[in-house]
This record gives C-alpha cells, sequence and structure tokens, in this order.
C-alpha cells in the first residue's frame, strides 16, 4: 500500500507524508514539512529512509544543509513515521525560524 496527503500546521505551512507499508509493516517513508515563503513552498525539513535507514536533513535558506544530516536511531520504520510526525508537528516554528536565518 503506498499513501502521499498533505496536513496543514498553518495556512502557509505543511507537511507532506508518504509512505509504502506491506501487511501494515512501513517499508519506506518521507515526512516533510513545507513552508510557503514569498509564492514559492520551501523544504525545510525532511525525514525519510532513502539510504535505507531513517535520518533527517535540514535545510537552511533554500540550501541543504549537509553538516545537519542526522540519523534518527529508530530501526522500526512504523514508530519513525510516527516520531517524525510528532517531532515536525511540534517543532515546526523553531525549524522555519532556523531556515529563515534566526536561531
Amino acid at each position: 500500500m503506498k499513501k502521499e496527503f498533505f496536513q496543514w500546521l498553518s495556512g502557509t505551512d505543511r507537511l507532506r507524508i508518504r509512505f509504502e507499508a506491506t501487511k501494515g509493516k512501513v517499508t519506506m517513508l518521507v515526512v516533510q514539512y513545507e513552508a510557503l515563503i514569498g509564492n514559492k513552498w520551501e523544504l525545510i525539513v525532511r525525514y525519510d529512509t532513502a539510504h535505507g535507514y531513517l535520518h533527517k536533513d535540514l535545510y537552511l535558506g533554500g540550501q541543504k544543509a549537509r553538516i545537519k544530516k542526522e540519523q534518527v536511531p529508530i530501526a522500526d520504520f512504523n514508530r519513525g513515521l510516527t516520531e517524525a510526525v510528532e517531532d515536525l508537528k511540534r517543532h515546526w516554528q523553531k525549524y522555519r525560524r532556523r531556515f529563515m536565518g534566526g536561531s
């Protein structure tokens, strides 16, 4: 089963959630926080399993901050999906400030 949908955090902030699951077990996930800045949707934080493990990428001012790639020590992707969504819902305003050059 493949699913993709948005969860809105505000009128200009959203989560894009995409995952694949087999028999109830998540096998791939992408959870990203995007913000409408000006007239463009900017990617600010992304959790994904692109390299076979869960990790988080932070973006700053439109550029991928490679020094901010963090492995997330969760092997169970079902739990990882839940944790990624919860982190972004809790901290999206902080991530947005950091992206815009604040602290």
